[in-house]
C-alpha cells in the first residue's frame, strides 16, 4: 500500500517514474487534516509522492486507520518533507505513534527539511492504526505513508517492534538500491571508505531466503579488518568511521556476514571478516558508537547465527531492550 498524503482529488493515482511504485490518495483512511503542497523550490529534490502533504492543524491526535491481516508481519514508512508548506519557515516536531504507543519523534531538521521513519511490526490484530500527535506549538504533517507485507520467518523478535536507522552496502558506486531490485522496498545506501577493501562479483548469488538481499547488495562486500568475532565476539567500535557514523547517526549496528559458505559470493583472501552489509537500528536505550565502552557496559555482542545457508546473520543485542514496548534490532 503506498499513500501520497494530502493529494487530490481522493481517486487520484499514478505511477512515480523513478520507482514505478503506484501511489493513491490517503482519503481513503482518514477523515482529518488538510491538504498542503510543498514549496515548488523543493520538488526538484524530491520524488512525486512527498510534494503533497497533509497536516493536522485542529486535534491532538489524528489517526489512519487500515485493516490489514492480523499476525502479519509489516514494513512501515513514513516520510516527512516540511518544504515550508505554510510559508511559516518554522520546521515541526511531534510524535509518531503505532496505535496508543509511542514509535517516534518526527523532527524535519537539515537542509533537506524532511526525515524518514521505518519500522517492522507484527499486528496482534487486524486493525492498525498509525497516528501523529501534537506535543507543542508546531503543526503535525506528514508526506507519504507505505506499508509492506513482509514473511513471518523475518525479522523475528520477542520484544516488540523494530525500528531502522539506516542499511549499507559497500559498494564502489553512489546507487541507491531501492525496488523493484529490492524487492521490499528497502532501501539501501552505498557506502565504501578507505579503511575496508572492496569485494565483487558478477556471479548470481544465492539469497534464496525469506530476506530476499537484493543482487546489487549480495555482490558487493567489504573487508571489515577491525571487527573481531573470536572467542565471545564484541562489537568492536572502532569499526566505524567518522563517515559511516555520520551516515547512520550514530547508532547501533547489525552486520550481514558471509562464512565463504557461498562460493559466489565476494571472497576475501584474508582472514578478516566479510561484511555484505551493514544496517543499524536504534533501541530504546539510544546508546552512542563513539562510547567505546557501550559494548562492554550496555551488554551489546555480535550473535553468529549458525545455519547451513549462504550467509550468516551478525546480529547485534541490546540487553536493555527487551523492556515491554521497546524497540529492538533487526538484521536488515
Amino acid at each position: 500500500m503506498n499513500l501520497d498524503c494530502g493529494l487530490v482529488p481522493k481517486d487520484t493515482t499514478y505511477v512515480e517514474k523513478s520507482t514505478n511504485i503506484s501511489y493513491k490518495s490517503d482519503a481513503t483512511y482518514i477523515e482529518t487534516g488538510l491538504p498542503g503542497k510543498i514549496n515548488d523550490a523543493y520538488k526538484t529534490q524530491f520524488q512525486q509522492q512527498t510534494w503533497a502533504l497533509r497536516s493536522f492543524p485542529e486535534g491532538q491526535r489524528n489517526c489512519y486507520n487500515f485493516n490489514l491481516t492480523a499476525k502479519r508481519r509489516y514494513l512501515i514508512r513514513g516520510t516527512f518533507i516540511y518544504g515550508n508548506y505554510d510559508g511559516l519557515n518554522k520546521l515541526p516536531s511531534f510524535e509518531l505513534h503505532i496505535g496508543p504507543n509511542n514509535w517516534t519523534t518526527v523532527s524535519t531538521l537539515g537542509v533537506t527539511n524532511g526525515s524518514i521513519h521505518e519500522m517492522i511490526h507484527v499486528l496482534p490484530q487486524s486493525h492498525l492504526q498509525v497516528c501523529l500527535v501534537k506535543t507543542g506549538e508546531t503543526t503535525p504533517f506528514i508526506s507519504s505513508l507505505e506499508l509492506r507485507p513482509l514473511h513471518n520467518e523475518t525479522y523475528v523478535t520477542q520484544s516488540g517492534s523494530l525500528i531502522a536507522v539506516a542499511r549499507v552496502y559497500f559498494s564502489p558506486t553512489p546507487s541507491f538500491v531501492r525496488y523493484d531490485e529490492d524487492i521490499h522496498d528497502r532501501t539501501w545506501v552505498p557506502f565504501l571508505e578507505t579503511k575496508t577493501t572492496a569485494l565483487t562479483t558478477d556471479a548470481l548469488v544465492d539469497t534464496s531466503n525469506f530476506y530476499h538481499v537484493p543482487q546489487p547488495v549480495a555482490k558487493t562486500a567489504a573487508d571489515l579488518k577491525l571487527v573481531n568475532l573470536s572467542g565471545n565476539p564484541k562489537l568492536n567500535s572502532s569499526a566505524l568511521s567518522d563517515r559511516l557514523k555520520e551516515r547512520i547517526d550514530s547508532k547501533i549496528l547489525t552486520l550481514i556476514l558471509d562464512k565463504n559458505q557461498n562460493q559466489t559470493t565476494p571472497k576475501s583472501k584474508s582472514s578478516s571478516v566479510t561484511v555484505i552489509a551493514i544496517a543499524a537500528s536504534v533501541s530504546a536505550a539510544r546508546l552512542s558508537a563513539t562510547d567505546s565502552q557501550y559494548s562492554k557496559d550496555m551488554g551489546i555482542e555480535v550473535e553468529m547465527n549458525s545455519e547451513a545457508n549462504s550467509s550468516q546473520e551478525g546480529r547485534v543485542r541490546d540487553e536493555e531492550a527487551n523492556s515491554k514496548n521497546a524497540p529492538t534490532l533487526y538484521v536488515m
